[in-house]
């Protein structure tokens, strides 16, 4: 080695993903060779080339691993036929296998699988590019959904799936988009592309990632707050009437109060919420009601309320279900479904079962 460096010489990386540029590798080793420098010695990435006079030819073949292919086998298949060919192995970078002709007398071969076997894993690539973002899209949806199903598709998320759908897309063209220019480039025009930055601008561009990953989160975590300002409410339904409520102070309690309801955004999978409040004299009805677009959703929107319910009562009239347990404030919380509607109910005093009954009978009367 040391003799070798006593020569003119350059020691040179080559960049990551050396698999994309193998015949702009192959064109620039045969454009040095026939400037008298030879590929002296190759470990991993790092090359050393110096100025010897023996214009050589250089052939570059890729060859990774296939499903269903022996991978060892395949490659000593490769070298030993390269080697009856005349030609002698220099060494492998990212599957790259580098062949040198120092002779001037081995047979030229042609090889039909460096670029199908590019584009194949430049298309993998793209698909693991976008998969970070397919994931978090993935893990908000989950987590939207077990946080109670009703908030799935709100303003928020409607906006925000969009935008991690479009990151992954963009994220997988910009692959794509690399490959395709690197599988095209030639030895001149894609030797700056075969080398490592330099140090400060690999720290450059990781600054930049994640500044942007930053921003994206920052926004995400703004979107809640900025929704109402910047989309129009796309599902907000009419308040609730008189008619609609599922329990009244009278019938309960009896004693009318002041009734007042007002609609709050919903989502796709329950496009309308209200709110509605009753008030009297020593007794308060406090009820969100939420019509949902299928059964289904209804049910798991029912699951996620009785999930505040340590313990609870339960009686079927009409075929609407009601669950009464005592709240921590004194009074009673009492859910109900009814169809697709769901009902989330403050009650102040507390009422008992016995009370529910008589009211709902007196409702239905």
């Amino acid at each position: 080695m040391e003799e070798l460096k006593r020569c003119p010489h350059e020691e040179l990386t080559f960049a990551p993903s050396l698999w994309l540029r193998v015949r702009a590798l192959e064109a620039w080793l045969n454009d040095r060779a026939r400037q008298g420098w030879s590929l002296a010695t190759m470990d991993g990435r790092d090359v050393l080339l110096v100025q010897d006079g023996a214009r050589a030819r250089y052939r570059a073949v890729l060859v990774r691993r296939q499903r269903g292919v022996d991978f060892d086998a395949a490659a000593a298949d490769l070298l030993a036929r390269r080697r009856a060919e005349g030609w002698s192995f220099l060494g492998a970078c990212d599957g790259v296998h580098i062949f040198v002709d120092r002779e001037g007398r081995a047979a030229d071969f042609e090889d039909a699988d460096t670029v199908p076997t590019a584009r194949r894993l430049a298309a993998g690539r793209a698909a693991l590019a976008a998969l970070p973002w397919l994931l978090l899209a993935a893990y908000f949806v989950i987590m939207r959904f077990s946080a109670g199903g009703y908030g799935l598709m709100s303003a928020s998320p409607t906006l925000m799936l969009p935008i991690l759908l479009l990151c992954a897309a963009v994220a997988a063209g910009a692959w794509l988009v690399r490959a395709r220019r690197a599988l095209k480039a030639d030895g001149t025009s894609g030797e700056a592309a075969l080398f490592a930055a330099p140090r400060w601008q690999r720290s450059l561009c990781v600054a930049l990632c994640y500044i942007v990953l930053l921003a994206v989160a920052s926004v995400g975590a703004l979107l809640p707050d900025l929704m109402p300002k910047l989309l129009p409410d796309l599902w907000r339904g009419a308040p609730l009437t008189e008619a609609e409520a599922p329990l009244r102070t009278e019938a309960v309690y009896g004693v009318a109060g002041a009734f007042v309801s007002e609609a709050e955004s919903g989502s796709f999978f329950v496009p309308r919420v209200s709110y509605y409040d009753e008030e009297t004299e020593g007794a308060s009805i406090f009820g969100r009601v939420m019509d949902c677009r299928w059964p289904w959703v209804a049910g798991r929107v029912l699951e996620s309320q009785l999930g505040y319910a340590s313990g609870y009562e339960s009686v079927e009239v009409d075929g609407a279900s009601f669950y009464l347990w005592d709240g921590l404030d004194g009074g009673s919380n009492l859910v109900c479904r009814d169809g697709t509607r769901v009902s989330d109910l403050d009650l102040s005093p507390a009422i008992d079962m016995e009370t529910l009954c008589a009211a709902l009978d007196a409702r239905a009367e």
